[in-house]
């Protein structure tokens, strides 16, 4: 069974191959050689048939004559089975000549990129952000918040298509470029990781009132 599935995967996998050939999209690096090839063939082929046309017509003594056959007597349906050998001839003649011709497809790749925004991930550091929710713990302070939706913010962006460039500020009293603008999103998330732990959250200098004005 094993040797059943590995050719009918290898035959699933040549008749895919072959339906993304398009035979515009062939380069012959001999295409000459081919044609020439063909023609010749044709030409030979031409050349059979009259012959055998103009024999026919001149029966000579040495030819076979046979009785008249009545016309009750059917005609074989395997007779048309004797031109199979011909036509199987034919179709690897046409192969051969394109092998001949040492066909090719161009490989192209293409890198489509979708420009995004410029955006900048402002997180507000300043005294009121210490405010803890309703029934929250202390870690659960709306600074982390702000941090987490940051975070969910910038994964969302980076498994769009767009490439955005974002940049990360931390205010208080003053403004701080924490990253500026870049679309090198890891450097943006360890960023946005290293202000959201609790330790620089206490150190952060200007934990005053908020200063929106300075931050935009």
């Amino acid at each position: 069974m094993n040797a059943i599935s590995a050719v009918r995967a290898a035959i699933a996998r040549i008749l895919a191959e072959w339906q993304r050939v398009r035979v515009a999209d062939l380069q012959f690096s001999h295409g000459a050689d081919m044609r020439l090839m063909l023609l010749g063939a044709i030409g030979l082929l031409l050349v059979l048939l009259i012959a055998r046309l103009v024999a026919g017509r001149r029966p000579e003594r040495h030819h076979i004559v046979l009785p008249a056959l009545p016309a009750s007597i059917a005609p074989s349906r395997g007779s048309a089975l004797a031109f199979i050998p011909v036509a199987i001839f034919l179709v690897g003649l046409l192969f051969f000549a394109i092998a001949l011709g040492d066909p090719r497809t161009p490989f192209v790749t293409r890198d489509v990129s979708y420009p995004g925004r410029r955006i900048a991930v402002v997180v507000d550091a300043s005294s009121s952000m210490r405010r803890v929710f309703q029934g929250a713990q202390r870690s659960n302070a709306a600074f982390y918040t702000t941090v987490a939706a940051a975070r969910r913010f910038v994964d969302l962006r980076v498994k769009g298509k767009y490439r955005d460039l974002m940049a990360l500020v931390e205010f208080g009293n003053e403004a701080y470029v924490i990253t500026p603008f870049t679309n090198d999103y890891d450097n943006i998330l360890l960023s946005i990781s290293l202000i959201g732990d609790p330790v620089e959250f206490e150190l952060f200098p200007d934990s005053g009132n908020t200063a929106i004005g300075l931050a935009v």
